[in-house]
């Protein structure tokens, strides 16, 4: 199986010269991707505006389908894209090799939000290099090869909620259930709070930034979480099972605002596709399963009541009296959901 990710570089340590290499090549490439907007006699100007060749083919293939209040990323192909690994270096450990016409050996050092990534070990797909508030990014796709494991021992299934992001179970008796995530409505809050008081203010930069920190810190404890599950998963011979929520957002309309605005603030998604991938990596699968009815229905006996869900965080079976967490009864009933599925699929692999 192929997996594919992109790898988000901040670059450091400019220096004046390189600063300026890279200006010149992105400012050109912006003013060649506007000529067909201001109705200008394209060609002379495309011929004589100083670009590197590849992103001049860039500006030829998209300058009929710009917006002319965005700026563009310059697409770096895999062939002309090197990057280095300098491990003594002061300035960084990662070096990438940038196409410019104004210098044939532009290297600039960048710093993965992957820590300990070696390149070395994928194939670089088309990157990007774009200038967001004075710095630069360089966000360089990598994909490889991963032989996917056929069988496992045990399975660890996911309940995704909005008060805990993901309460993990394991399948064996003894593996205790996991809550991960928690701090996350908490941050959420917290920033809620501070945009509703730089509102009253009428800040809106400010409330613009805070939306920024908040994203990057969510996304931070969802690479934690992700990578939590995945080691999981590894250590214990699992697969992952996932439930799929699929429609989460259009079945809360009818129970309030606020829990209207806590489902549309729920990560999950971005949660799911980072096990995925983190998964990938690894060779383990994943799957996502329908948990329509988890909620409501007894982990232990099968009964399946609304009232069966006392609140949030309790779950109390109304026919045999099994009470527990709500999410880790969920997180059990995705297990028992999943095996049918899992059935299924390794019978239509053994005939292949």
């Amino acid at each position: 199986m192929k997996t594919q990710n992109t790898v988000k570089c901040k670059v450091v340590g400019l220096t004046n010269i390189k600063q300026k290499c890279l200006e010149t090549e992105y400012d050109n490439l912006q003013k060649l991707l506007q000529l067909e907007n201001e109705g200008a006699d394209f060609l002379p100007i495309y011929e004589s505006i100083e670009l590197h060749s590849a992103n001049k083919q860039q500006a030829l293939r998209f300058c009929k389908h710009i917006n002319p209040d965005h700026e563009y990323a310059l697409s770096l192909r895999n062939d002309l894209l090197k990057v280095d690994f300098k491990p003594n270096h002061k300035v960084a450990q990662h070096w990438a090799k940038i196409p410019n016409k104004s210098s044939k050996k532009l290297w600039v050092a960048i710093k993965p939000h992957i820590k300990g990534i070696d390149f070395l070990q994928y194939k670089l797909g088309e990157s990007r290099l774009f200038k967001k508030e004075q710095t630069w990014w360089l966000y360089i796709t990598v994909g490889r090869e991963v032989q996917m494991k056929e069988s496992y021992s045990n399975v660890v299934s996911i309940d995704l909620g909005s008060k805990v992001m993901a309460t993990v179970c394991g399948s064996q008796e003894n593996q205790r259930p996991m809550f991960m995530g928690r701090e996350v409505r908490g941050i959420q809050r917290h920033y809620q709070h501070l945009r509703t008081e730089l509102g009253r203010k009428k800040l809106q930069k400010k409330i613009e930034q805070l939306s920024d920190k908040e994203r990057r810190t969510v996304n931070d404890v969802l690479h934690r979480t992700a990578k939590q599950v995945v080691a999981y998963a590894e250590q214990t011979d699992s697969y992952i099972v996932l439930g799929d929520l699929k429609g989460i957002r259009k079945s809360s309309i009818k129970n309030g605002r606020r829990f209207r605005r806590i489902v549309s603030n729920m990560p999950c998604l971005k949660l799911t596709q980072y096990i995925e991938y983190k998964a990938n990596e690894k060779g383990i699968k994943v799957v996502r399963i329908d948990e329509r009815g988890s909620s409501q229905t007894c982990s232990r006996c099968g009964y399946a009541d609304k009232a069966n869900r006392k609140s949030q965080g309790l779950f109390k079976c109304k026919s045999c009296g099994f009470e527990t967490n709500a999410d880790v009864n969920g997180a059990r009933n995705i297990i028992k959901f999943s095996e049918g599925y899992i059935l299924r699929y390794f019978l239509l692999a053994g005939s292949r």
